[in-house]
């Protein structure tokens, strides 16, 4: 989002942002009450009368420490962590998408700690204490307090999980909206390096 701010910033000097964070639940609501222009979301979480259109896929990692055993691997199959702790992202999509990716594979998962705190996942698992699943690569691997972690794709490569910006059908779409989506679908659909 920072960099989505920036370029938006740069591009459209007189437009305006305030960036809210919640639950897909809560920025739906504030979407129809005509408090928020639109949201970015997983695909699967939004309910019907929403308008979209597609930024990027999310592809789920595996976030170890980069002391544990399968850290050196290319990839993990989460087979392989069936009889290690889960630390769980769990704001609504991520965990429920997390139990349905490691459902699919067979695996029942000991839950060790549920957080909506993305930073206190990687702090845990750079400290031992369970792996994690994270539907987009982190550019630093690395926890909050600098424990080394291992980011690694899973194999076999599960389903990505579409991301779009959203708005309300109910509500017109404002200008700076607008401004927001193009900027937001030039930037976030540019293929990554």
């Amino acid at each position: 989002m920072p960099e989505l701010w920036e370029r938006l910033a740069q591009r459209y000097p007189d437009v305006d942002l305030t960036i809210e964070e919640g639950t897909t639940a809560e920025l739906v609501e504030m979407l129809h009450a005509g408090r928020l222009d639109l949201l970015i979301a997983y695909e699967v979480a939004l309910p019907p009368g929403l308008g979209s259109r597609p930024l990027f896929e999310a592809h789920p990692w595996v976030v170890l420490a980069r002391d544990h055993p399968l850290a050196g691997q290319q990839a993990v199959d989460l087979r392989d962590l069936a009889e290690d702790p889960l630390v769980m992202f769990d704001l609504p999509p991520s965990g429920q998408n997390t139990l349905e990716l490691l459902r699919r594979r067979g695996v029942r998962p000991r839950v060790a700690h549920r957080t909506t705190d993305f930073e206190l996942v990687h702090s845990l698992v750079g400290r031992g204490m369970g792996y994690g699943i994270q539907f987009q690569r982190a550019e630093v691997e690395v926890s909050r307090e600098g424990r080394p972690l291992a980011v690694l794709p899973i194999t076999p490569a599960p389903d990505a999980e579409p991301v779009v910006v959203a708005w309300s059908e109910r509500v017109p779409l404002t200008a700076r909206a607008s401004a927001v989506v193009e900027v937001a679908r030039e930037f976030l659909s540019a293929p990554v390096g």
